[in-house]
């Protein structure tokens, strides 16, 4: 697609040590609850490192972790992240403080095939 020279592909621990801005940030963070991980279908939880899975007690540990460097990283795009089934609401509310307030307005939802909300996508303004 000949972008090569216009992406720039991170791997970091929430956020942290991520310098520049960028326009786009796509995140996929670990989101499952602790005591959740041993329910889990065996080609999850014997395939996927605990690491890639394991959100904390409620799940969201890594989002409260990477909330507050989204508006220096993205001040004017879009920020999507994946959440469980049942975590968008939820994920909003630690956007919304974690970031220092956030107009909801900004904040959209998108399901998965089963129409459930999946993605939590926040646009960001300069």
């Amino acid at each position: 697609l000949d972008v090569a020279h216009r992406a720039a592909w991170l791997s970091t621990d929430a956020l942290e040590g991520v310098c520049g801005s960028f326009d786009l940030l796509i995140c996929n963070p670990p989101y499952i609850r602790s005591e959740d991980i041993a329910g889990l279908d065996a080609e999850v939880r014997e395939f996927d490192p605990c690491a890639a899975l394991d959100g904390g007690p409620d799940g969201l540990r890594m989002y409260r972790r990477m909330a507050p460097h989204i508006r220096a990283l993205v001040p004017s795009g879009w920020a999507l992240l994946e959440v469980g089934y049942d975590q968008a609401d939820a994920v909003a509310d630690v956007l919304a403080s974690g970031m220092g307030g956030l107009d909801l307005a900004a904040v959209s939802f998108h399901g998965d095939v089963s129409g459930k909300r999946r993605c939590v996508a926040l646009k960001t303004r300069g």
